[in-house]
């Protein structure tokens, strides 16, 4: 089967999926260089999905700092059922 989508696309889908299986932590910073090394991608691949995830409010951008994958309460999560941009992960967010 052929694959029709970009390389961008698939990265996306690819970190999605890592995000959603708790490769990463509420909280944790994530590079684009470790997902580079992780998926075999180049780093300008690796932003556009990092853009994308930002927008969803799955990812936080804070300047300077980096990118940190969103921490979110159970209220923030409730409050938020439904929203399309919490789908992704909220119904597999671990609380502490």
């Amino acid at each position: 089967m052929i694959n029709n989508k970009t390389l961008s696309e698939q990265t996306y889908q690819e970190l999605s999926k890592m995000i959603l299986e708790h490769k990463f932590s509420p909280g944790e910073k994530i590079t684009e260089e470790q997902v580079a090394g992780l998926l075999g991608v180049s780093r300008t691949t690796v932003k556009k999905a990092f853009t994308t995830l930002v927008q969803e409010e799955i990812l936080e951008d804070i300047p300077r700092k980096g990118v940190f994958l969103k921490i979110y309460t159970k209220e923030e999560i409730e409050e938020n059922r439904g929203c399309g941009r919490l789908k992704m992960y909220k119904y597999n967010y671990k609380f502490g």
